[in-house]
């Protein structure tokens, strides 16, 4: 359970890096930078666009994605944040990967889907989609398996 809740942990950082990232030398630990091939933003629907080559870098977590969306409410606040296409995480001892990262900010939520892997140490968990409530201790994995090994074997490498 204690790992499970660890790795629940983890994944909460994926969600909020998806709609804020910071590049870990050149930025301050309140900034956020996203590069891209393309970029482009309607504002009139509060919807960000950013295509090719797509990196979301913060002082916490670094995305990689060939696409991402943001959805922003009246305010411009993050309503909804989507990362698709060869997805990568990466996060101190931690990184993952996926087709599809969906960051829904109202429920703190977020979802991982197709494909999904994420190792911390040589522990693994591996999934066709993981759920992650940020605000509670609970992640739900389907189609998923769980490798965890004990501290000793986990330290050695």
């Amino acid at each position: 359970m204690k790992k499970i809740f660890y790795l629940s942990c983890v994944l909460s950082l994926v969600c909020l890096g998806a709609g804020v990232c910071v590049s870990q030398d050149d930025v301050q630990a309140s900034e956020t930078v996203v590069t891209a091939g393309t970029m482009s933003f309607d504002y009139s629907n509060s919807v960000a666009v950013f295509e090719t080559d797509v990196v979301v870098d913060d002082s916490q977590i670094r995305i990689e994605s060939d696409k991402l969306t943001i959805y922003f409410n009246q305010t411009n606040d993050i309503k909804r944040a989507v990362a698709e296409g060869n997805v990568k995480v990466k996060r101190m001892t931690m990184n993952g990967t996926c087709r599809k990262v969906e960051y829904l900010a109202d429920e703190r939520r977020i979802i991982m889907t197709g494909d999904t892997v994420l190792n911390r140490d040589k522990d693994c968990l591996k999934g066709e989609k993981i759920i992650v409530w940020l605000d509670q201790e609970k992640v739900k994995c389907e189609r998923g398996k769980l490798v965890i090994f004990p501290d000793s074997v986990r330290k050695t490498n």
